[in-house]
Formats: structure tokens, C-alpha cells, sequence
């Protein structure tokens, strides 16, 4: 390895490192090391170690458990290997489902909110309802025989699911979750939700989402 870094390499490292609750970074950073790659390493010099911190950021914002680009890529990898029709597209973020039926020019009632809840004995599950209901709590409670339950923080929500609050997607979580569906959602032939990024949206019929996660329906 050679022993002199460039020191563009350290600061761009530094910046990624700040960057990492910027969504619009994190989506980017492949486009960004390529082009890091291309317009940097003219001298011979720097070419090995410019490499090896390429190969640190792809590994440490795209491969590895903690970003949400990978939840987005297991989404994309189960609809391919199930052989479903589906529509994934890129968007400004959004935070909301209101936000979200109007980026992706469609009715509210169409998206599919998936939230992640918490009995109060700690046990987790994700709950899927059509993004213009409410979590009806008490019924949750009853479903899992428990005495209440509560959303999720939004720390708890990034360890089990490895996503954002408002970016989970009903399927393709860093951790298996137990899913209970709205029967509702079927009411709608098609339907949209987040897939894993708050700038990214999969439209795909809603008696394959059901087939493809096998949920409790209540």
C-alpha cells in the first residue's frame, strides 16, 4: 500500500462520514465515486490508494447492513426472482404518504403505509394499511394478545427494518418481521409504496405484494 494519501481522498472520506443522514448523498455515491475515480486518479501515483478508498466507501454506504440502499436492492432482487409486474421509480424524498401520492401522481389511497410496532412486552411486528387509514392501536393490541403497543422509535425502526422512518417498504427488511395486512389494501388492484428509500417507489398489484409476504390478515 502506498504510505502518501491524497488528500482529497481523506476529505471527500470525512464528508461521506458527515453525510450519512443525507438520503440524497447516500443515493448518490456510486455516480460520485465514479466519477471521484475518473477525474482523480491521472497520476499514476495516487491510483492504488484512491482505489482502496473507493472500495471503503462502496463498502461502507452500499454493502453493508446499516444504509437503507440495500433494503432497496433486496426489494428489487424479490420482485425479479418472484417474476411479478412492478414499476420502480426514482422521486424527490418524501416524508409522508401525502407527499407521496402526489410525487408519484396517484390517489392517497392507493400507497400502502408498512409501520413497524412494539407490544408492550417487546415483541416487534409490522403492521400494512392503506396510507389514508390510522393504526386502529387497540385492535393491534388484540391481534397480539397483548396489553398495548406503540410505533416504533426511530432508532428501533433503522436496526430491525434498516430504514428510515417513512421509507420502510412491507418486505425486503434487514430483519424478518411478522406481518399483519389491512384486508383493505386489496381493495386496490395496484398499489405504491416506499422501497426502502424516502426517494424511491415500487407500483405493483396488490394480490402480489399479499402472495410475496403471506401476512395475517385482519
Amino acid at each position: 500500500m502506498l504510505k502518501k494519501v491524497p488528500p482529497v481522498a481523506g476529505l471527500i472520506k470525512c464528508t461521506f462520514e458527515a453525510a450519512r443522514t443525507d438520503e440524497t448523498w447516500l443515493v448518490g455515491i456510486g455516480r460520485v465515486c465514479h466519477l471521484w475515480r475518473k477525474c482523480c486518479c491521472e497520476n499514476d501515483s495516487y491510483r492504488q490508494e484512491l482505489a482502496i478508498h473507493v472500495l471503503w466507501l462502496d463498502n461502507k454506504f452500499i454493502r453493508d447492513g446499516d444504509v437503507v440502499m440495500q433494503v432497496y436492492s433486496n426489494v428489487i432482487r424479490i420482485l425479479n426472482a418472484e417474476g411479478v409486474d412492478y414499476q420502480a421509480s426514482e422521486h424527490e424524498p418524501v416524508r409522508t404518504s401525502e407527499e407521496a401520492a402526489r410525487v408519484r401522481g396517484v390517489e392517497l389511497k392507493t400507497g400502502v403505509k408498512a409501520m413497524v410496532l412494539k407490544t408492550s412486552e417487546g415483541d416487534f411486528f409490522l403492521i400494512l394499511i392503506p396510507a389514508d387509514h390510522k393504526v386502529d392501536f387497540k385492535k393491534a393490541a388484540e391481534m397480539e394478545k397483548t396489553k398495548h403497543v406503540s410505533l416504533a422509535n426511530p432508532d428501533e425502526v433503522l436496526k430491525l427494518t434498516g430504514c428510515k422512518l417513512g421509507a420502510v417498504p412491507p418486505f425486503g427488511h434487514k430483519t424478518k418481521l411478522k406481518t399483519c395486512m389491512q384486508d383493505t389494501v386489496l381493495d386496490n388492484d395496484w398499489v405504491n409504496f416506499n422501497a426502502g428509500l424516502r426517494t424511491r417507489s415500487v407500483k405493483m398489484r396488490s394480490q402480489d405484494l399479499k402472495k410475496i409476504i403471506n401476512p395475517i390478515m385482519f
